[in-house]
C-alpha cells in the first residue's frame, strides 16, 4: 500500500492539534514566511490579531491580487505588441 499524500498527512496532524475544530471551521492564525536553508517556509504563532489588523491583512491581500492581474495584463499586452511588430516586420519584408 502507497504512503499518505502530503494532504493525508497534514489533515491528521490538525485533527490531533485541533480536535474541537470541525471539518469546515475557520482558523485564523498569524503566519510568517520566511526561508530556511533556501526553502520557504510558513510559521504559525498564537498570536491573536485585532479586528481592525485583519482588515488590514485583508485589503493588503486584495491590493496584491489587483497587482498581479495588471501585472499578468502588461505582460500579456507586450507580448500580443511584440508578436504584432514581428507579424508587421515580416509583412513589409515580403
Amino acid at each position: 500500500m502507497a504512503g499518505k499524500t502530503d494532504y493525508e498527512e497534514r489533515s491528521i496532524k490538525v485533527d490531533l492539534e485541533y480536535p474541537n475544530r470541525g471539518e469546515f471551521d475557520k482558523f485564523e492564525l498569524f503566519g510568517v514566511q520566511g526561508f530556511e536553508d533556501g526553502e520557504k517556509t510558513i510559521r504559525f504563532t498564537d498570536i491573536e490579531l485585532s479586528e481592525d489588523q485583519k482588515r488590514v491583512f485583508e485589503r493588503t491581500s486584495e491590493i496584491y491580487s489587483s497587482f498581479e492581474k495588471i501585472q499578468k495584463l502588461y505582460e500579456m499586452y507586450i507580448s500580443d505588441y511584440a508578436e504584432f511588430n514581428k507579424s508587421l516586420n515580416d509583412y513589409e519584408k515580403k
